[in-house]
């Protein structure tokens, strides 16, 4: 991404003013927090990824399985032996640590380290910390959920520069230098049109814009606040007869071919982005607009439908009310029968017996006749 890239351009810098002090590429590197996942979830190593000559070693605290890489503990002392890499690059991962951790961590990455290390972070400075807030809540908006690397800046609170440089020449380091990494206008702007992308277009576009944005990624910042410092720190007992010089020099050099080509590029670069994207959010629209006339073509054809449920209910429901007098009617018919029969029943029972009366009578006076 663009933002990986713009920090990794950095620490390229660093190593390729090592490599040409070496005369070979012979050097480690031990890339801390160098973990991260492309869109279809398979992990990719920025250093191995842009520096593919160079021998490096990844560790994070994510689980994965790869090759050359070690999984951290939260908390706990790095896994390696003393002075392990040569050069340790560490970028954006001191601000996700918490405040009271952090110089520990800055121990442990020197003390892995024979030669540099260079640690890249937005340490605070209060156009950093407006910055954040700010994507954090257009994140928010846009995401409609909150951003775990944003919320972890705000919550951790963003590295003091003034401490660092304290504990910096507490620590086994020789000399230092630190330069702004990333123009902070840029990198706000790009993020923002990055998840505005993701929302509207799906992460694949937004990563085909990303490639495009790649020309503006800025190792040294020429002008205005940077979204990062980057320090190279360099060890006291180091192998490399590498100086703070050097590294300024490469930096310097770097500047002047940025400022030659910047202007065209970013003309060129930026008008292919709205192009683009333009494009695209057209693209989204058509593809909405179709959607939402297949949905009223539907919703229509929804609706008709349930017109004629409604009216096969509604004869359903008077069928059921006619039967429903059919059975009272011959419920009030069987009781007027039981009536008529129980009368009959009771008519015959009182001829019956005054038959019985009779044939009585009449055999007591047949009776009496015959005596």
């Amino acid at each position: 991404t663009f933002d990986q890239v713009e920090r990794y351009r950095s620490a390229g810098l660093v190593l390729g003013c090592i490599s040409t002090k070496l005369k070979k590429k012979d050097f480690n590197v031990l890339d801390l927090g160098g973990h991260f996942e492309t869109n279809d979830g398979s992990p990719i190593f920025p250093i191995r990824t842009l520096f593919p000559q160079v021998n490096s070693t990844v560790a994070d605290v994510t689980e994965c399985q790869e090759k050359g890489y070690r999984k951290l503990m939260p908390g706990e002392a790095l896994p390696f032996k003393d002075k392990s890499f040569s050069v340790t690059v560490c970028l954006d991962v001191l601000e996700h640590i918490p405040q009271d951790q952090r110089r520990e961590f800055v121990s442990e990455a020197l003390r892995v380290t024979s030669d540099v290390l260079v640690l890249g972070a937005p340490f605070y400075h209060p156009s950093r910390v407006e910055a954040d807030r700010w994507l954090s809540v257009f994140y928010e908006s846009i995401m409609k959920c909150s951003n775990k690397m944003l919320d972890e800046h705000l919550e951790n609170g963003l590295p003091d520069p003034t401490e660092f440089e304290g504990w910096v020449k507490e620590l086994d380091v020789a000399s230092y230098h630190a330069f702004p990494n990333g123009d902070l206008s840029a990198w706000r702007l790009i993020m923002a049109v990055k998840h505005l992308l993701i929302q509207s277009c799906g992460p694949d576009i937004a990563m085909e814009m990303e490639k495009n944005l790649l020309p503006l990624a800025e190792p040294v910042v020429l002008e205005g606040p940077g979204y990062r410092d980057a320090y190279v720190l360099m060890k006291c007992k180091s192998n490399l007869s590498l100086s703070v010089d050097d590294v300024k020099k490469e930096l310097m050099e770097n500047k002047k071919t940025q400022r030659n080509k910047r202007r065209k590029k970013f003309a060129e670069t930026v008008e292919t982005i709205c192009s683009q994207y333009l494009l695209n959010v057209g693209n989204a629209v058509q593809e909405f607009g179709n959607t939402v006339t297949g949905q009223n073509q539907s919703i229509k054809n929804l609706q008709i439908e349930l017109a004629r449920a409604m009216r096969q209910i509604k004869m359903t429901t008077y069928q059921h009310e006619q039967f429903l007098q059919n059975i009272n009617f011959l419920n009030l018919s069987l009781r007027e029968k039981d009536l008529y029969i129980n009368e009959l029943l009771d008519t015959q029972q009182s001829k019956d017996e005054a038959f019985e009366k009779h044939v009585t009578e009449y055999e007591r006076g047949l009776a009496q006749l015959q005596g």
